[in-house]
């Protein structure tokens, strides 16, 4: 299946079940730009957000919000929550392109790398937080 395909494949599966994880939590313990310096488009228009409850050192809820997004980013808000939701902190960081792959149903360089830099992102927000909390 072509790149494209599968991503309108996805996001239609996301539509269809209405964006399961979009959305702000209230009270979230952490709060992250999961975008580099840039937005999905290399602009500073297109942001996705991710709002994260943690608890015994598990995700126990999160969700994330697009602001001004195209498809790619609703497809990589919606697998960072599903790969991510109720996981040991831990374990987090061994999340690999397979896992990716098989949530997304084939492969998608643009969407490995995108889910990618949000998980990084991430981990560095809660090093950070743990540094800063010593």
């Amino acid at each position: 299946m072509q790149e494209a395909e599968l991503i309108k494949n996805y996001y239609r599966k996301i539509v269809s079940e209405e964006f399961p994880y979009s959305g702000i939590l209230k009270n979230p313990g952490i709060k992250i730009k999961a975008v580099d310096s840039r937005g999905c488009h290399g602009n500073n228009i297109n942001l996705l957000f991710l709002y994260i409850k943690i608890k015994d050192n598990r995700i126990e809820s999160i969700s994330y919000e697009c602001e001004y997004c195209d498809v790619t980013m609703y497809v990589t808000g919606e697998l960072v929550c599903r790969l991510i939701n109720k996981l040991a902190i831990l374990k987090i960081q061994n999340l690999n392109e397979t896992d990716f792959k098989n949530e997304l149903g084939g492969k998608s360089r643009k969407i490995f790398r995108q889910v990618s830099t949000a998980l990084r992102i991430f981990n560095e927000e809660l090093l950070q937080k743990k540094k800063n909390n010593v």
